[in-house]
């Protein structure tokens, strides 16, 4: 499988939905619901709009150059602190592949690139796959309430 890490393209509507229609992938989501076709298509629209003063942030599409499909799906966006949030699905039919650790790496990559300090990631207490794969690219729990570990990573500048 050979993975390139892109931003959005309007072509990349059917992998989206097909991430966003299957509640398996969305439950532990921000959203934790389903979207619809229209629903996909706003959201992709606002994704491949979306403008920072950072080249990191925004989104990302994980993809299978080899199929010529989007596999999972990334975001690298500054919240209320200053700090960015980092978030992750991948499509069903890709679980079980390490494809969120893969994006993770290339993101954490380009993240050093922009001399990113420290990423954030909020995990709902039952997602397990998510806090094994945080776990593995190094994030800690930084704290924690009876729904959500919140993630910190810090060690992005050498």
């Amino acid at each position: 499988m050979a993975l390139l890490l892109r931003r959005f393209l309007e072509s990349d509507l059917e992998d989206i939905c097909e991430m966003e229609s299957d509640f398996e992938v969305m439950k532990s989501t921000g959203p934790a619901k389903t979207f619809t076709y229209e629903e996909s298509q706003k959201r992709l629209d606002k994704i491949i709009r979306y403008k920072s003063s950072n080249d990191i942030y925004g989104y990302w599409a994980l993809v299978d150059s080899e199929l010529d499909k989007v596999v999972a799906w990334f975001m690298l966006i500054p919240i209320e602190e200053e700090y960015p949030e980092i978030g992750f699905m991948v499509n069903r039919k890709f679980w079980k592949k390490g494809l969120a650790f893969k994006g993770i790496e290339k993101i954490l990559e380009k993240a050093k690139e922009e001399k990113v300090s420290r990423i954030v990631a909020r995990v709902n207490r039952e997602n397990l796959a998510s806090i094994k794969t945080l776990e593995k690219a190094e994030f800690k729990i930084q704290k924690e309430n009876e729904k959500i570990f919140f993630f910190v990573i810090e060690t992005l500048i050498a």
